[in-house]
């Protein structure tokens, strides 16, 4: 059986719209901050460099605690071609499954996911020209801490020079921790936030508008337990690192896993299964409009794409 959860939460203080025009009416310098840490972006800082240190490694020769098992040097990178063997058949060694992909700096990165043999990929690795794959080498701001946990289907998004990933599908069930990556620094960072959390959860996705990473809809997948499929909506004030349960009004998207998100102009889009599950549909919800957001789903046209995940 499946269990579908509708969430009906009384709001937290403050809300999307209140820390929309908090922030436009602050005069700031940029400031990346996690937690209590806050650190000024300079031009010195950006100048120092612009591209992670990386070691060149093949994809998926990482166990689930992010070691090494077959590096090689530079000049036999994984550079795509040992695609095939000599059958001609793909090697499955080069992908992950359930990872995320992103982009900074115009280079394509991903982090986490499943390696070919099941094993739980900790690092982010950088891919360049024809499939070459290099993992950046990347430590923990606090060593006590650490770095994240392995992990798939969690999400992940770029905002100037960091990285956030939450939650994902762990070793050991679902996650709703909120951790930053620096580029720059090539550190990791648990964030130290305000407010309760999303539940835990995978499959979910997620976006930044108005210095306010939203996630939405996912699934909690616990063994011996009914999938329970989440549509709700959370903002992440960046500025103060405080989770926002954002209450929507009348019909909304039905979220799952089978979910896509984007943000333009202080308005979230989403992509997500209609309620009979036979075609893809629009949603729209104004972050900027007075009173409670409201969702409106786009009139459609033209050929509707097919339900789908990932």
């Amino acid at each position: 059986a499946m269990a579908t959860t509708t969430v009906a939460r009384a709001s937290i203080a403050p809300t999307v719209s209140r820390a929309i025009a908090r922030r436009s009416s602050r005069s700031r310098p940029r400031v990346a901050r996690v937690g209590a840490r806050a650190t000024t972006t300079t031009r010195e800082t950006r100048a120092r460099t612009r591209r992670p240190t990386t070691t060149t490694t093949r994809a998926g020769r990482v166990n689930e605690f992010g070691e090494e098992e077959d590096a090689v040097d530079g000049a036999n990178a994984f550079d795509g071609d040992d695609d095939e063997d000599e059958d001609g058949y793909e090697d499955e060694e080069g992908y992950f499954v359930g990872s995320a992909a992103f982009v900074w700096e115009d280079e394509v990165y991903t982090y986490g996911g499943l390696a070919h043999e099941g094993e739980f990929v900790t690092s982010v690795y950088r891919w360049s020209g024809r499939g070459a794959c290099y993992e950046v080498a990347a430590t923990a701001a606090d060593g006590e801490v650490g770095v994240p946990p392995g992990r798939y289907g969690h999400g992940a998004v770029v905002h100037g020079d960091l990285l956030y990933v939450f939650g994902g599908q762990g070793q050991f069930g679902c996650l709703n921790d909120l951790w930053v990556f620096d580029f720059v620094a090539c550190t990791w960072t648990l964030v130290d936030v305000i407010g309760d959390p999303p539940p835990s959860r995978t499959g979910h996705c997620m976006c930044i508008s108005d210095n306010v990473l939203f996630v939405f809809a996912g699934k909690d997948v616990q063994p011996g337990q009914d999938v329970v499929i989440y549509n709700d909506l959370y903002g992440f004030d960046l500025a103060e690192s405080e989770w926002l349960t954002i209450d929507t009004q009348w019909k909304h998207p039905v979220g799952g896993d089978a979910c896509a998100m984007a943000a333009r102009n202080s308005t979230l889009y989403i992509l997500s299964p209609n309620e009979t599950s036979i075609e893809m549909v629009v949603w729209v919800l104004q972050l900027s409009a007075a009173g409670t957001p409201r969702w409106t789903m786009v009139a459609r046209a033209g050929q509707v794409p097919s339900p789908r995940t990932s």
